[in-house]
């Protein structure tokens, strides 16, 4: 088994990546599914509405059903402020 560990890919929502300078950002990532839209990226920042991401196709898939900020209240909110921003900067939000 190989696994590939970058620094270029960030979360194209937080930021988050490997080697980041911020400690708060500095999260492995990696490609980690492959379909017919090529290698999607998982985002390991738990305050990120993120699961997976995939840069060459610009295309984002948000966490479901999980409470990734630790509280329930404000998680459709962020997840609804996560779809315009990324939808904003260019990338197609699966869910």
């Amino acid at each position: 088994m190989r696994i590939i560990i970058v620094e270029d890919e960030g979360c194209p929502y937080c930021g988050a990546r490997w080697g980041h300078p911020d400690p708060s950002l500095n999260y492995p990532n990696r490609p980690k599914v492959c379909d017919e839209h090529g290698w999607w990226w998982r985002c390991y920042n738990p305050k990120c509405p993120v699961a997976y991401y995939n840069p060459d196709a610009r295309m984002v898939e948000l966490a479901v059903d999980i409470d990734f900020l630790g509280k329930e209240e404000g998680v459709l909110e962020e997840k609804e402020r996560a779809r315009r921003v990324l939808r904003a900067r260019g990338w197609i939000v699966k869910r």
